[in-house]
């Protein structure tokens, strides 16, 4: 029998009599067409935040709340006042979101026998696993910056690591999860509740999360499988809003590796940009977000009431800085749902939207300057274009014609071992605030000569525009046995600005590829302890470095620049626990004998504007005066 949530504070049994926290809210100020008594459109978030306190409530809820639906927040086992042990998508935590939404979708004051689920981050990243059970009355997902793999993904990229925000976060969640931790658990036991207080007893039983993120650094599938959202989102079946930035500071571009994955739904709607973790939050975001959750939870046609109109832009803008406003409701005028639901579903599934923060009068307020959209993913547009290392310090279409050793076609740098906890934002500016402002405070110092290795194509004769996964394919000799290297792309302008684009890392023992699932365009790497090779002594051997996926619009006279050096220095909140590297020093290989390369996906048709955007004002892609540097030969 389903149990009888209400209002407010619950306490839900499910599946093994463990009780959930979920904190129920009716909308305050619902819609002409929802009924103030119900039943109401509704929605779930769910995560090892505190979605369940009840004298806060997660924004995500608050906008669906102003737009007529009730808002379930629900806390997984082992956080606030839920009973059982904490662990990041177990399979109990998995079973339990099956049976929340069954036991929500049964409430007589839910609207249509259905549930949606919306969040950003943790979240949004439960909904994937919680969808690929298939509950029968879920109507639909709207995960925001979520990650693909746990390991390649955040946890270890290129094989390194991430003793910055993945470790930093998983601590953070831990010690929020110890019996006691948190003022409002308190204030609900001081106000009698005593099931949040005996729940508190099972806090002992909560493993250690960061012993466990650290505890083998090679990937395993058996173990990791099944925490990464790319190994099952084929099963899920319900429509799936999605979106994700390039450059975000948390969960990284890393996620585009699966949209490909999504097979088992008809209605992928995903929306893709450079940013920070946040900007799934931002207006134009959320009105695709409100049409998707009024067309399929609450099946009607999509409107943004005007009182929810009027509070968004100054409550976003308050986060982001002011950006471009709402549009009018696309489907006003419609008297058809099934139109709306028609023409809604007949959109291309993937829209990119390029030069977020260069739309307005403010330079890092959220909004792109122009979008185009794709059937498919990988963009099936995106034509593989090389460039090869050129002994001359640029990048050309034509493999080098020198041998090995000869005019410059060696280069050195010396590692730095400090470089992998080195970051853009200082310690005191490692806020979301400061991430999601306009104008973050960046530290993103030019390389120096000597540690770094640097390449750089001719001034464009045309627009280019580069779109999804890119590959660096280089060939190094290193003095120790074993090397970390990181592959930046940037842009510079003809004005002599330089614009952070993106970045990939590859540890040199993790070098060894799943050829079947590697692409010219996305190197995928083993990762696993068998795989694992130290380098040769003296020998160049070929690092096939994965770059994360971005979009860029280059605009003729602009030229790409490639450089390698240590990890760091590039992310706001991700480090790297590098090798201890004193001492030793890389060469890169650009001759006939060992051609190091880079190939980009290259896509015409896309609408370029005419202006450049001005330094500073695409989101989470930090600018500098562009200094040149000189490569220092190799022996």
């Amino acid at each position: 029998e389903d149990p009888e949530v209400v209002e407010g504070i619950n306490s839900l049994e499910i599946g093994d009599r463990t009780t959930l926290a979920a904190m129920v809210r009716f909308p305050r100020g619902p819609r002409d067409d929802v009924p103030a008594d119900g039943p109401y459109p509704t929605v779930i978030n769910m995560s090892g935040y505190d979605p369940a306190n009840p004298y806060s409530s997660p924004p995500e809820l608050q906008l669906a709340d102003a737009l007529g639906y009730a808002t379930v927040g629900v806390n997984v086992r082992g956080k606030g006042c839920s009973g059982g042990s904490l662990s990041f998508f177990e399979g109990s935590m998995i079973a339990d979101g099956y049976d929340v939404v069954e036991a929500i979708a049964a409430q007589d004051w839910v609207a249509h026998d259905h549930v949606g689920m919306v969040g950003i981050s943790y979240p949004g990243i439960t909904q994937l696993f919680v969808a690929s059970t298939q509950p029968p009355h879920l109507a639909g997902i709207a995960p925001m910056s979520v990650i693909d793999e746990a390991y390649a993904g955040i946890g270890y990229p290129g094989g390194i690591f991430n003793s910055g925000f993945a470790a930093e976060w998983t601590t953070r969640v831990s010690d929020s999860a110890e019996a006691y931790s948190q003022d409002y658990v308190i204030q609900q036991i001081d106000e009698g509740d005593e099931t949040c207080d005996a729940n508190q007893g099972q806090r002992s039983q909560n493993l250690d999360l960061v012993r466990g993120l650290q505890a083998e650094p090679y990937y395993q599938a058996e173990r990791l499988a099944p925490v990464s959202p790319a190994s099952l989102v084929d099963r899920i079946e319900v429509p799936v809003f999605l979106t994700g930035q390039w450059q975000d500071e948390q969960t990284s571009g890393h996620f585009a590796n699966m949209l490909q994955r999504f097979t088992g739904t008809d209605q992928l709607h995903v929306r893709l940009t450079n940013g920070p973790h946040g900007d799934g939050l931002t207006l134009p975001n959320l009105q695709v977000l409100t049409e998707f959750l009024d067309l399929y939870v609450a099946e009607r046609i999509p409107e943004i009431p005007p009182a929810a109109r009027l509070g968004a832009a100054p409550a976003i803008d308050a986060i982001f800085g002011t950006g471009v406003p709402l549009g009018p409701d696309r489907f006003a005028g419609y008297s058809s749902f099934e139109q709306a639901l028609a023409d809604f579903e007949a959109d291309d599934p993937f829209t990119v939207i390029f030069e977020n923060g260069a739309a307005t009068d403010n330079p890092g307020g959220p909004g792109g300057t122009t979008e185009a959209t794709f059937t498919s993913w990988p963009p099936p547009e995106a034509e593989p274009t090389t460039w090869f290392f050129q002994p001359d310090g640029t990048l050309g279409p034509d493999e080098p014609a020198v041998a090995d050793g000869e005019d410059g076609s060696v280069v050195e740098y010396a590692q730095d071992p400090d470089q992998g906890q080195q970051r853009t934002l200082s310690e005191e500016n490692q806020t979301d605030e400061e991430n999601f402002s306009a104008q973050p405070d960046y530290r993103w110092p030019s390389p120096q000569q000597g540690e770094v290795a640097t390449w750089l194509t001719p001034p464009l004769e045309d627009d280019l525009v580069v779109v999804g996964s890119a590959r660096a394919d280089v060939f190094v000799a290193s003095s120790a046995p074993d090397t970390d290297l990181e592959v930046t792309l940037t842009e510079v302008t003809p004005d002599g600005r330089e614009v952070y684009i993106q970045s990939g890392w590859m540890r040199a023992s993790h070098r060894a590829l799943d050829e079947e699932a590697s692409t010219d365009l996305h190197p995928v790497p083993l990762h696993t302890e068998d795989a694992a090779e130290p380098l040769p002594e003296g020998e160049f051997v070929s690092m096939p470095v994965d770059i994360f996926p971005f979009a860029h619009i280059f605009r003729a006279g602009s030229q790409l620049r490639l450089y390698i050096d240590t990890p760091g220095g590039n992310r706001t909140r991700w480090a790297f626990d590098t090798l201890d590297a004193a001492g030793e020093s890389n060469l890169v290989a650009s001759s006939s004998d060992f051609p190091s390369s880079l190939t980009v996906g290259v896509v015409t048709g896309v609408d370029v504007p005419a202006e450049r955007p001005a330094c500073h004002a695409l989101r989470a892609q930090p600018c500098r005066r562009y200094q040149a540097v000189e490569n220092v030969p190799g022996g």
